[in-house]
């Protein structure tokens, strides 16, 4: 991509290269992202007009139609919400928008308040159509709904009805979006994780203790650990912890940072991640047998979900694995 003399920023997101480049030093204009041999979907910033250029899904209805209702109903007033949108990237660097078409046509038209700037989640798709059908996903209603009835759906689709009320609500859905960033389709995610939620419904965790940031630690524990993360989880929850001469176990490091964050499940997703990353690393000092004064280090869960061999949502979404990770 040329710079015309502009600044050029990369940085490493996920293992995947960014580059950035602004037209003469001034906002963020274009961007290109080398996805390289990985399929795991990233999460990247883009000014407002610069997502407006975005070509639309081929798909896409009448836009212009879907925004003279939208601007009366839930696109009346803009919300933080909205800044974050879907895309799909074909291999040759095409991106199609799967989502915010009615966001960017009110935007191009000021008549709805423009955020700073937009965070998208960026899809590797292998062709054009499933580019479309990555869009049907977005596109229902249903897929993407939070509420207990589809998220009862879901796990009865998967063959467990959970029993404790942790796992019957939409903590869930967001502990799911901690993980994956975005969960277009409820049923094969649930699906995927399902081992897990039987494990985790068989502890009867309460939702006192456990919010979403919780959930999605208990989730990466009990697939990397197993019987030996359960035990983690039930000393947890038990507040079961060992401090002596000011220095922590790590199941009372986790107690404490949960307790912090009680009541502040509506902090940025990138805190509430950071969080998820210190709980799974308190589980593995603890497995270790450390003790420390200091506060624990978080792994960073990206990371962790490429190293621990966790499937991307593009991944479960398609319902197999990539041949191009396979190999590596």
């Amino acid at each position: 991509m040329a710079n015309d003399g502009g600044r050029q920023n990369k940085f490493d997101f996920c293992g995947v290269v960014v580059t950035m480049c602004s037209p003469g030093g001034g906002h963020w204009g274009s961007f290109e992202a080398s996805l390289g041999d990985d399929v795991m979907n990233v999460m990247i910033k883009m000014t407002v007009d610069a997502w407006i250029s975005v070509a639309d899904n081929p798909k896409q209805r009448d836009t212009a139609r879907h925004a003279q209702k939208a601007v009366n109903k839930h696109l009346k007033s803009s919300s933080p919400v909205q800044s974050v949108v879907h895309a799909g990237k074909l291999p040759t660097g095409e991106m199609f928008k799967l989502d915010g078409h009615t966001r960017a046509l009110l935007w191009s038209e000021n008549r709805l308040a423009k955020p700073s700037h937009v965070d998208v989640v960026v899809y590797p798709c292998a062709d054009i159509a499933e580019v479309i059908a990555m869009y049907d996903a977005f596109d229902n209603p249903t897929a993407a709904d939070s509420t207990p009835d589809n998220l009862h759906s879901a796990f009865r689709l998967a063959g467990h009805l959970p029993q404790c009320d942790l796992l019957r609500e939409g903590a869930v859905v967001s502990a799911l979006r901690l993980l994956h960033w975005s969960v277009p389709n409820l049923v094969p995610v649930v699906a995927y994780w399902i081992d897990e939620f039987v494990a985790l419904d068989k502890l009867g965790l309460s939702r006192k203790t456990f919010a979403c940031h919780g959930i999605a630690a208990a989730l990466l524990i009990l697939r990397e650990y197993g019987e030996a993360g359960e035990r983690f989880m039930i000393k947890v929850a038990a507040n079961d912890g060992y401090r002596a001469e000011g220095k922590s176990c790590g199941v009372d490091e986790a107690c404490r940072l949960l307790l912090e964050a009680k009541g502040k499940s509506r902090q940025p997703a990138a805190v509430q991640r950071a969080l998820v990353g210190k709980l799974v690393a308190c589980c593995t000092r603890w497995l270790n047998g450390r003790m420390s004064e200091r506060t624990t280090k978080g792994v960073d869960i990206s990371q962790w979900m490429t190293q621990h061999d966790i499937w991307s949502i593009t991944e479960i979404m398609r319902g197999q694995r990539s041949t191009r990770r396979m190999r590596d």
